[in-house]
């Protein structure tokens, strides 16, 4: 008998189950501290892993930007002045905003900002810097000149983006995503047991139970991938709503962002040549999930939103 064999003969035994419980529940505690730490006692550390740096010294926002975030701070409704300090910003690395933490966390958040929001004209982005796949960009290209165009926001489009994130760091992103792993964890090993006691099947070949393991992972991983998605997706809904509250500027600012996010995709499509990346709409390709609600929906539902206050504008007018 081979080892392999006298260790999945030993974990049918009543020790050996005991033994597979204590595995299960020190990898879930591992996957929750994992979640968990990066957004509250690592913060910190994060952090400074996902600042942009030049030369190996930290870049900085313009006096402009932080006075953009401020601005974003106010048009928050119901905060209050604790949670307000808890939001810092500093410039990440990349091209999109993201976020850290959570204002449900004592150790603070913080909102990532890219180094283009220091930009206030095509003139001060630094071409011969900014390179993909280790190439430089074609600026003088169709695909170079909307990239150029992207890079560069206007205020209330930089305020626009800020706000998703500050109203990301607002909802239960976190949380959530330090629950759902553990719950799938243990779920599937408690429904594994539960199959196996009922079926007694520690009492017939091992084959029956690989086979019902199988399926149990596949289908706690199903529900898993599913949650996470339709959560993503609802807060993305929900904050894309809120700010459609804030007035018809920042409706339009949403207008105007998401089609520069559009166009940048779109044009990094075409000059790398990598079509897995980005849809021929511009939008995130997934395999087989749908991680987070498509640009182009978003984009639609500003349009929208666009539309209707400008049509009531008119009728008020008339």
């Amino acid at each position: 008998m081979s080892r392999f064999q006298k260790m999945l003969k030993y974990l049918a035994t009543e020790r050996g189950r005991m033994a597979s419980l204590y595995c299960v529940s020190t990898v879930g505690i591992g996957i929750f501290v994992s979640r968990w730490a990066p957004h509250s006692v690592g913060i910190e550390k994060y952090r400074e892993f996902a600042t942009c740096y030049k030369f190996g010294i930290e870049k900085k926002l313009s006096d402009k930007v932080h006075h953009r975030f401020e601005k974003a701070l106010n048009m928050v409704k119901d905060m209050s002045e604790l949670e307000r300090s808890r939001f810092k910003m500093f410039c990440v690395f990349g091209m999109e905003p993201r976020h850290f933490g959570s204002k449900h966390s004592i150790w603070g958040s913080y909102v990532g900002i890219p180094d283009n929001f220091n930009y206030e004209t095509a003139n001060d982005i630094p071409k011969g810097a900014i390179v993909m796949h280790n190439k430089p960009i074609p600026w003088s290209t169709e695909g170079g000149k909307k990239i150029e165009q992207s890079l560069v926001l206007t205020e209330d489009e930089q305020i626009f983006a800020m706000l998703k994130e500050i109203l990301a760091l607002r909802t239960w992103e976190w949380p959530l995503n330090c629950f759902y792993p553990v719950m799938t964890l243990f779920t599937a090993y408690g429904l594994s047991h539960y199959i196996n006691t009922k079926l007694k099947l520690f009492q017939r070949p091992l084959s029956l139970r690989l086979v019902m393991y199988s399926l149990v992972g596949v289908f706690m991983i199903g529900n898993y991938c599913f949650a996470t998605d339709a959560t993503q997706i609802y807060h993305d809904s929900r904050i894309d709503k809120e700010i459609a509250t804030m007035g018809k500027e920042m409706v339009d600012a949403g207008v105007r962002y998401y089609d520069k996010i559009l166009q940048r995709n779109i044009a990094l499509r075409e000059i790398t040549g990598d079509y897995s990346l980005y849809s021929s709409g511009g939008n995130v390709n997934f395999l087989v999930r749908q991680r987070t609600m498509p640009f182009t929906a978003r984009k639609d539902f500003f349009q929208e939103q666009l539309k209707k206050l400008q049509e009531g504008a008119s009728m008020e007018m008339n």
